[in-house]
């Protein structure tokens, strides 16, 4: 039950807080996004078809690779994204962001593979190179202001009740007797990296009714900028959270690659 069923849910909350970088909050509206682009002006956002095969060039140098853990540990492709529209429009709606940033694609984002550890450990990341770091900067969570994380658990909620109502599989429902507390967000404490950077961390709770079992659940998460590449990481473990040193060090290397690749092409 415990990463089959955490990583179902992990799939939803990456759709609204993660991968499609939700944020910029009201300063969004002020730095030029329109609240309803039309198909026009959202394909020439992204640039040609060369511009963004180039740019999905850059953001693959800073995808996490086998290399990049010790031994022991395992990769395969990543999954797909779960999408549940109304929630990404609620939380879209609580960070006071244009709902295009949430549910709009990027052509040029690409994810890697999903790394899992002898622990049930699992990491993945995923990266967007934007046509301007105004864009990018746009698209970054804005994580000091006083509702993220407000708004957080209450998409992490919604989608936990989503996922339970809506199972695909016989494997991601609860055991009989279990359920799943309210989630606590919190922000955890990051060092900077890239432009800006920061990190959540989202803890799931699992009881019996008779509160004599308990099992705990991490979903870390790290969003960082470096010009005009957002690159996003997940950090799951259940029990106890991953590393601090090892989700930074991570990080460290997300941000550093795509910053050479961007150096390296002008831009």
């Amino acid at each position: 039950m415990t990463s089959r069923f955490l990583g179902v849910l992990v799939k939803g909350v990456f759709a609204v807080v993660v991968l499609p970088g939700c944020g910029g909050s009201s300063s969004a509206h002020r730095q030029g996004w329109t609240s309803t682009p039309t198909t026009t002006q959202a394909a020439s956002r992204h640039g040609s078809p060369v511009e963004i095969a180039k740019d999905r060039l850059i953001g693959r140098t800073a995808l996490l690779r086998l290399s990049d853990f010790p031994a022991g540990w395992t990769a395969r492709p990543p999954e797909g994204e779960s999408k549940t529209t109304g929630i990404e429009k609620e939380a879209a709606a609580c960070l006071h962001a244009p709902v295009e940033l949430v549910t709009e694609e990027n052509p040029a984002k690409v994810q890697s593979q999903k790394f899992k550890g002898p622990t049930e450990q699992s990491v993945a990341n995923a990266v967007t190179v934007t046509p301007s770091a105004q864009e990018a900067k746009q698209r970054f969570v804005v994580f000091d202001e006083p509702q993220t994380g407000p708004c957080l658990e209450a998409a992490v909620a919604k989608i936990f009740t989503y996922t339970l109502s809506h199972p695909k599989e016989a494997s991601d429902k609860l055991p009989p007797g279990a359920k799943v507390n309210t989630p606590k967000v919190e922000q955890m404490s990051f060092p900077t990296e890239g432009n800006e950077s920061g990190a959540y961390r989202i803890t799931v709770t699992v009881t019996d009714t008779a509160a004599t079992l308990e099992f705990k659940f991490y979903l870390d998460f790290a969003l960082a900028r470096v010009g005009r590449a957002g690159t996003s990481l997940s950090f799951m473990a259940s029990q106890s959270p991953v590393s601090t040193l090892t989700e930074e060090e991570l990080t460290r290397l997300t941000v550093r690659r795509p910053q050479a690749a961007l150096q390296a092409s002008g831009t």
